[in-house]
């Protein structure tokens, strides 16, 4: 499958047929926007070397910069191979602007950790939905998950198995996922989650939040 068919089928299905809990309808205007693949529409324009002449200020981010650009230059081999990117930071550093970009350019598709498992347990009762989840998950040449971490505490311990699934899944297939969190990753305590990611590409970024143009 080309990437152009692989885009359209998803943008596709996104228009037409699924408007369900945990995919963002909003952001697809037309066919011509599925290069966003439910990406945060404010997001749609941002501008990586913008951001990353911001995260220059400081200093202690000269190494992360510089493994990012390489992981985003070699994004093809990287995916090839893969290769995923753990990408760790404060709220507001600008996470979410580094996983859009990265879909544009690998035609990926992104979840929110939230959207992500309510689109699971959705998927349960309605086929449609467990299709579309099956076909992004097993397709995807890049899964970007935002806000890792960020689960329901009353029900910790099993959205964090529903949703290690999916990336098991891929992790099985080589391909590759993207995540952010707030948290580094040895703050996370699951032996599951940490062996596997010791594969992966470990950035942390530090700073100030950066919205509101600062």
């Amino acid at each position: 499958m080309t990437n152009l068919k692989h885009k359209y089928e998803i943008g596709l299905r996104a228009i037409t047929g699924l408007p369900y809990s945990g995919f963002n309808e909003d952001n697809f205007s037309s066919l011509d926007d599925y290069l966003y693949l439910n990406c945060n529409r404010r997001l749609w324009n941002c501008n990586f070397d913008e951001l990353l002449e911001k995260l220059r200020k400081y200093k202690e981010n000269e190494f992360a910069i510089n493994q990012l650009l390489k992981y985003v230059t070699n994004i093809d081999e990287y995916a090839k191979e893969g290769i995923g990117l753990f990408l760790s930071g404060p709220s507001g550093i600008g996470k979410s602007t580094i996983l859009t970009h990265i879909i544009k350019l690998a035609n990926g598709f992104y979840y929110d950790t939230t959207d992500l498992i309510d689109t699971i347990k959705t998927g349960w009762h309605n086929e449609d939905v467990k299709i579309f989840l099956d076909y992004v998950v097993s397709t995807t040449k890049i899964l970007a998950i935002d806000d890792f971490g960020v689960f329901d505490y009353k029900n910790q311990g099993e959205d964090m198995r529903h949703y290690m699934g999916i990336f098991l899944k891929r992790y099985n297939a080589m391909k590759p996922v993207i995540f952010a969190s707030n948290n580094p990753l040895e703050s996370f305590k699951d032996s599951f989650i940490l062996s596997r990611l010791q594969d992966y590409i470990q950035i942390e970024l530090v700073g100030d939040d950066l919205r509101g143009g600062k």
